[in-house]
């Protein structure tokens, strides 16, 4: 099966594959089968974006794996560079992120600092110049500042560190176990530091094929990228080195950096630019001291969407000769109106097919779990009746450490992501997910109704159960766990076409 290797740099590209992962996780599925493999790049080890995305992915991948091969929700294989790799005795690649070494020390110990002449460390004092706050919140140089923390916004920095990214053992098993018909898709930002640093040095170590046994293959490979512009903004802080007034200043520059180096030399089969204006209100001012974490954007959720793109691109549109793509692509998104709060009616048609009803019946499944499970566990042929050898009672929701407490909390980073979402600027607000509103009106400015003698009236959880109970019938099921996932799958998707059709804006 076709790989499609992510590589996210940085907190935005740790952002975007959580937002990915939660359309594979609804069922989000390519036109063509992929195999996933996510990898990070982050020198910030504790950045709890990067934290989040790795927690959220071994939930997925503890769920995908007990229910196997199947259709529906988490149904796309996500897999370590370890899983593809199985003949080689490395510890590389056990984790989602590429392990960078050596990043407790100083900067200025990457270039050598103490043992150059007085000019050329003139010059170092120049071209790194600068302050940074450390850990004690003590003004201090940028070329004295630890890498651990990232390059604080400072991509002439990380563009020095991360050249030992082409050294690491998980560079090597990714380029070596990488295929013919494969894919690579990188993703970063690109105002900040650790993203507009990474991502030319990744794309040119892929091209040339450095230290790898199938460097022709790499060079001619289908590579795509998604690059966002600034997309937020953030407070003012009189003693940290990352500024708002510099976003547009560094996007500038590395634009025109790509247009010379990337771009200009079709070094790229396809390429997303995403960005948004809409933003007013400012999130606080971390450098990394307090660990970077970030509420979920819609420019994420959107980037997740170029990356289904990606997959679904025709090999043909990314041909690829002696390192430059025949017919590159240039991609932006955009929706129907200046909303601060988006919802789906404001997406294209295209993107709603695709995603709205998987992303429904997954929210509606959270919702179910939460607010009608301990009522119909004992009572529903869903769950009461052996339909397909698999009974699904009451200890199978109850067991310590269980598929069905994995998956529950799956579904709680769900709810809370859109929850972030719905509050940040520019919102995404599509669902209404909290206890008190109705499952009849969780998609926000419509009611879910039915027919009833010479009315309409809302729908309630009693249909939930009628469909459920006739998708248990749908055999055959191989596991327990299998019948949970494909009868909520199936009963959830048919309620969404029966109820839940939705209704354009004009």
């Amino acid at each position: 099966m076709s790989r499609l290797f992510i590589v996210g740099i940085g907190g935005t590209g740790s952002r975007v594959i959580k937002a990915f992962t939660m359309l594979l996780a609804a069922g989000v599925k390519a036109n063509s089968p992929y195999e996933v493999v996510p990898l990070i790049i982050d020198p910030h080890s504790e950045n709890k974006d990067l934290q989040r995305t790795e927690r959220l992915l071994e939930k997925y991948e503890k769920v995908r794996n007990t229910l196997g091969d199947h259709e529906g929700f988490f149904s796309t294989k996500i897999l370590r560079l370890s899983t593809i790799a199985e003949s080689v005795q490395t510890q590389a690649g056990t984790t989602y992120r590429f392990e960078l070494t050596d990043m407790e020390r100083p900067f200025k110990n990457y270039i050598g600092y103490s043992s150059l002449e007085y000019p050329d460390k003139l010059m170092a004092d120049f071209l790194f110049s600068g302050k940074s706050i450390n850990q004690r919140s003590q003004s201090i140089d940028l070329i004295d500042l630890n890498m651990n923390i990232g390059f604080v916004g400072n991509p002439h920095i990380g563009s020095v560190v991360l050249n030992q990214f082409k050294e690491s053992e998980e560079y090597k098993l990714l380029t070596n176990h990488f295929g013919e018909d494969d894919r690579l898709l990188i993703i970063s930002s690109i105002f900040g530091g650790t993203g507009a640093a990474g991502f030319p040095i990744v794309l040119k170590n892929i091209r040339e094929g450095n230290s790898a046994s199938n460097s022709a293959l790499l060079q001619n490979a289908k590579v795509g990228a998604i690059t966002l512009l600034p997309y937020f903004k953030v407070m003012e802080e009189e003693n940290s080195p990352i500024r708002q007034s510099d976003f547009i200043a560094k996007t500038k520059s590395a634009l025109m950096y790509y247009k010379h180096n990337i771009t200009g030399e079709k070094r790229l089969n396809a390429m997303y630019y995403l960005s948004d204006n809409k933003s007013t209100t400012p999130i606080a001012n971390d450098p990394g001291q307090q660990g970077q974490q970030n509420d979920a954007h819609f420019i994420e959720f959107v980037a997740a969407l170029g990356i289904l793109d990606f997959m679904n691109m025709d090999d043909r549109s990314l041909k690829t000769e002696h390192g430059r793509a025949v017919n590159p692509v240039y991609k932006h998104f955009g929706i129907k109106s200046d909303e601060r709060s988006v919802e789906f009616v404001h997406l294209d048609e295209d993107t709603v097919k695709e995603v709205y009803e998987p992303m429904l019946s997954l929210a509606l499944t959270e919702k179910y779990l939460k607010e009608e499970l301990h009522h119909a566990v004992d009572s529903q042929v869903w769950s009461t009746e052996d339909t397909g050898g698999h009974l699904l009672k009451r200890a199978f929701f109850e067991q310590k450490h269980s598929f069905f407490n994995e998956l529950s909390a799956f579904l709680e980073d769900y709810k809370q992501w859109f929850e972030e979402m719905a509050k940040n600027d520019r919102a995404f607000a599509p669902f209404l997910l909290d206890r008190q509103t109705a499952i009849a009106n969780v998609v926000k400015g419509q009611s879910a109704t039915k027919k009833k003698l010479f009315r309409h009236v809302e729908i309630g959880y009693d249909d939930f159960n009628d469909q459920l109970n006739a998708a248990s019938r749908n055999l055959p099921f191989h596991s327990a766990e299998h019948k949970f996932v494909k009868v909520f799958s199936e009963a959830m998707a048919d309620m969404v076409k029966k109820y839940y059709l939705l209704r354009q804006v004009n």
